[in-house]
């Protein structure tokens, strides 16, 4: 592989470990070898030979037609292992209510998990496997999220990535995370993790959760979450077609029951809970 230069380029093959700590000492100069295609790559199987042994024999190209095969066999099973492993993950992912985008050493998206994929729109997205934006300046942005993917040494710190949409609707923030440790085994091909946070989701806990954690009523559950949207209490009234002076009165054993003294108190509470396990469904909230 290192001595054909219809394969490798001779800047890269001179500046290889295994080239100059293999093939030069040993004065490899002839190889015979195949391709295959395994998806979007191509895995190069050869066999090198020093210049005093001369070109590969008729002993030799048998050899490698016999192994071949299996050889094949093994890097499609690999492959299969692989992919079987990342979609295991993605699934966990995923069940944790996760917004998640894998990519690999190409710099391609492979997979992604369903709540990443309803974030998409014509504002931002996976287009041919890339990532796409339907802007220059977001495109440049993710552009170097690509290039951090094509690093051949492990990517250091990254920037967070703003998509703006034109919609209307709130931003999406994108956190590149590369795998560390464990995540290495876990997740093998891929080089980078894109966590999405839709700004504009919902992040109040569930009503029912409320009630179990503080002893709120029904009518309390209600007026917390909607209080830590940043409702006001003749809004809230009007939405629940009561008085002003019973959402006065509810809000003030919702204060009690939570021991908070402000809206803000509220809101920094209920968001800390829903950054945790969900009660009712095991699955954790963004």
């Amino acid at each position: 592989m290192f001595i054909d230069h219809h394969v490798v380029a001779e800047n890269e093959r001179v500046n290889s470990a295994i080239y100059n700590e293999l093939y030069v000492p040993q004065r490899m100069a002839h190889f015979a070898g195949w391709r295959h295609e395994v998806g979007r790559s191509t895995w190069i199987f050869s066999l090198a030979r020093a210049a005093g042994k001369g070109q590969a024999n008729q002993r030799d190209i048998k050899a490698l037609r016999e192994l071949a095969p299996a050889a094949n066999r093994a890097l499609q099973i690999a492959r299969h292992v692989r992919d079987v492993r990342i979609c295991g993950l993605l699934d966990g992912l995923a069940a944790a209510g996760l917004a998640v985008i894998t990519m690999d050493n190409d710099g391609l998206a492979r997979a992604q998990t369903p709540q990443a994929e309803a974030m998409f729109d014509n504002t931002f997205g996976i287009r041919g496997g890339r990532l796409w934006a339907s802007t220059r300046n977001l495109q440049a942005r993710l552009d170097i999220l690509t290039g951090l993917a094509r690093e051949k040494n492990s990517p250091g710190a990254m920037a967070n990535v703003v998509v703006r949409r034109s919609n209307g609707r709130q931003p999406i923030l994108i956190q590149p995370m590369p795998p560390r440790g464990l995540g290495l085994d876990a997740l093998p091909g891929v080089r980078i993790l894109l966590i999405l946070n839709d700004l504009a989701a919902d992040r109040t806990p569930p009503a029912n959760v409320l009630r179990e954690l503080f002893d709120l009523s029904t009518a309390e559950a209600e007026v917390a979450m909607l209080l830590s949207v940043g409702w006001d209490r003749n809004e809230i009234a009007q939405r629940r077609d009561v008085g002003t002076e019973t959402v006065r009165a509810q809000l003030k054993s919702v204060f009690r029951k939570l021991q908070v003294g402000r809206q803000s108190e509220v809101v920094r509470l209920l968001a800390r809970i829903n950054a945790q396990p969900s009660m009712d469904s095991g699955t954790y909230e963004i």
